[in-house]
């Protein structure tokens, strides 16, 4: 019976330490997912001075929304490696054209839309998780 006792403190402090140690590497990698967060986050007041109205061509309908039309070296750095494709995806994404019709327009199907989105969107992150790193 003592030998069993022993077992089972021995079971329940090694499961403490377990629990401990997941806790502490929990909140470690918590604390660095928010410190990135943040990292990556744009304050309101700083949205004017990445992308003002100046950075678009006046020749641009106010409800039009083009990628062309943006001036700022950064965001056109970053929308090159998009496809002529891609890029129409995201402009008429923004410009809340629904994807039958943007499907209509590149004449392929809407899956092949929401696939090319999604493809379009991670390109973007990953361009911007590539700026943020240097």
């Amino acid at each position: 019976m003592d030998n069993n006792q022993d077992d089972i403190r021995n079971f329940v402090n090694r499961f403490k330490k377990y629990i401990k140690f997941i806790i502490i590497n929990s909140s470690i990698n918590y604390s660095k997912k928010i410190k990135l967060r943040r990292k990556r986050e744009v304050e309101l007041d700083d949205i004017d001075n990445l992308v003002g109205m100046e950075d678009v061509d006046d020749k641009a309908d106010s409800k039009d929304f083009r990628l062309e039309l943006i001036s700022d070296k950064y965001i056109k750095e970053i929308t090159n490696a998009l496809t002529i494709r891609e890029k129409i995806i995201i402009e008429d994404f923004v410009n809340d054209i629904p994807s039958k019709e943007t499907a209509i327009k590149l004449s392929t199907s809407v899956n092949s839309i929401d696939v090319m989105r999604n493809r379009a969107k991670n390109k973007i992150k990953r361009k911007l998780r590539e700026k943020d790193e240097k």
